[in-house]
């Protein structure tokens, strides 16, 4: 895909190092605009070119194109080079318009080019009307343009393809510095001289389908409780990993599900006791003790190579194919304390990954309900919703009961403690 920029600034900038920079995405051909000059070349850009210096105020567009194989031109010429100008409107485009030929056919376009990125700027200087011409396209794109009758602002748009944020005054489809920021997928704003506006693309709907990957543990039914409680639909994943208390498990997941009136997918996930293998928990042939007290609740003895990585990034494929628009997780405090992926920047991270890595358009967030509390306000939660508690299965042994002295149970025994309550699994 190409590799744009759009700069404005009150300075002279030689714009040539972005441009060069992108590169990167982009070798088939090169252009730029600036009100009163524009260049295309059919060539690659070469290492050495001419200074580029914006005008002060003035906006200036720049692109260096890959040419996707569904348009693959035999003989270039500058008139299928970016940017395009039609009317009153200039553009540079990274993407794909899968209905360009459709929109072409529907406004009776004539088109110099077959380049399908030639139609944005026809619409908009049809509509005169930059937000409208977006919601109008079905594809990929980072897109930049300029009014030409108002020279002193940038309008741009981005799904998925990235747009960098250089400086405060250049948007960039590659990040040119270590300081730069990516503008949020799916957003649509503005650049001036004064800086960035940015506003979602698309229109975020209520929350009210949240996949719950339930362990069968007090976080996690916990955080299934109060989503429930919130009002929104709730259906419980559980994974059927191999560990030492899968039996457990298996039956607590049953009867929380029961309890909560609300839908149980399982599945089994073999891998970690086939492939990947290398923990203690997933080690069932040995009768090994677990880490205890504070020694099992303060450090990751029984760490599980990968485990909320990839049944994540599983939930993500099941939530995105089933309709949910909420991913919510028992991710906490307590436990970020000994576990990684417990800890909130691990979920900030894959968030960042989640519109790069569900279908265009697709808004699927995630959910933490107990992610900034510690274990016995956890429990004071639970107590509080009236949480299916008494069903919970935290212990790692293999046992008819909980063991009371592995870090899981220590952690929760204590917690109900400081609520000055008694546990309902070691009540029995």
């Amino acid at each position: 895909m190409c590799g744009i920029i759009a700069s404005i600034s009150n300075n002279v900038i030689d714009l040539e190092p972005a441009l060069l920079a992108n590169r990167a995405r982009g070798r088939d051909s090169w252009g730029y605009w600036m009100p009163g000059k524009s260049y295309r070349a059919i060539t690659r850009m070469p290492n050495a070119h001419a200074p580029i210096n914006n005008e002060p105020g003035m906006a200036v567009l720049g692109c260096l194109r890959a040419e996707p194989t569904t348009e693959w031109v035999r003989e270039k010429r500058a008139v299928d080079v970016q940017p395009y100008e039609v009317g009153n409107w200039v553009i540079v485009h990274n993407g794909t318009i899968a209905n360009d030929a459709e929109l072409r056919a529907q406004h009776e376009f004539e088109t110099p080019t077959r380049i399908d990125s030639w139609v944005i700027a026809a619409l908009l200087n049809q509509y005169d009307d930059f937000a409208r011409v977006i919601s109008m396209l079905v594809g990929s794109y980072a897109i930049c343009a300029v009014d030409m009758r108002a020279p002193d602002i940038i309008y741009y748009a981005m799904n998925y393809h990235p747009l960098y944020l250089h400086q405060k005054h250049t948007l960039s489809s590659v990040s040119l510095s270590d300081y730069d920021r990516m503008i949020p997928p799916y957003s649509i704003g503005t650049l001036t001289t004064r800086g960035v506006t940015i506003r979602p693309l698309l229109v975020q709907p209520a929350a009210s389908r949240a996949l719950v990957v339930c362990s069968g543990g007090l976080d996690s039914t916990v955080a299934a409780a109060a989503l429930k409680h919130a009002g929104m639909e709730v259906e419980l994943l559980h994974y059927d990993y191999g560990c030492r208390a899968t039996r457990q498990e298996g039956v607590a997941i049953h009867a929380i599900a029961k309890a909560l009136d609300v839908p149980l997918h399982i599945v089994k996930t073999p891998i970690f006791t086939d492939i990947i293998k290398g923990s203690p928990l997933t080690n069932t042939a040995s009768n090994a003790g677990f880490a205890e007290a504070e020694a099992g609740a303060e450090y990751a003895h029984e760490w599980v190579p990968a485990r909320n990585l990839i049944m994540t990034s599983i939930a993500v494929g099941i939530a995105e194919s089933r309709g949910f628009n909420v991913l919510a997780l028992g991710a906490n405090l307590e436990e970020s304390g000994a576990y990684p992926d417990n800890e909130p920047e691990f979920l900030k991270q894959f968030a960042r990954l989640l519109p790069f890595s569900v279908r265009d358009g697709t808004q699927l967030r995630i959910a933490t309900p107990v992610g900034n509390l510690m274990k016995h306000e956890i429990v004071k939660l639970g107590l509080e919703l009236q949480a299916p508690l008494q069903h919970t299965w935290s212990c790692y042994n293999n046992s008819d009961r909980h063991c009371g002295t592995c870090g899981p149970c220590f952690m929760r025994r204590t917690a109900f403690e400081i609520n000055g309550a008694v546990d309902p699994v070691f009540a029995v």
